[in-house]
């Protein structure tokens, strides 16, 4: 059975994520936890679950300044800034959350004895 989370781990929880720019993973081994033992926790805790959708549309907004300051800046590189804010809003960009699946094809050539005569 599932151990309880106390109000301090789970605030413990939100502070890591937020300090680790939204790293859910990295939140869940500060506390000890696996990401899937945490989702489940989430999904019976809806007040907890807000608050950690608000902490991330917090860090989103954080984002989305920073990467509008720098693109105001002739010098400033936005590229990375462009991906983090597309990361946290995938909706205003168009996009949606999906899985990408690398496919690598090999195809082995016979070994040659263009130099060797039997």
């Amino acid at each position: 059975s599932e151990k309880a989370l106390t109000a301090e781990i789970k605030e413990a929880f939100i502070r890591h994520f937020a300090a680790n720019g939204g790293l859910f993973g990295k939140a869940c081994d500060s506390i000890g936890r696996s990401i899937n033992s945490v989702k489940h926790h989430l999904d019976r805790d809806p007040q907890w679950a807000k608050q950690l959708k608000r902490t991330k549309l917090a860090l989103g907004e954080e984002i989305m300044a920073v990467g509008y300051r720098r693109a105001l800046d002739p010098n400033g590189v936005v590229d990375r800034m462009f991906q983090l804010q597309k990361r946290f809003f995938p909706q205003a960009y168009g996009d949606r959350e999906r899985t990408q699946i690398n496919v690598v094809s090999l195809q082995l050539l016979p070994n040659l004895r263009a130099n060797h005569t039997p």
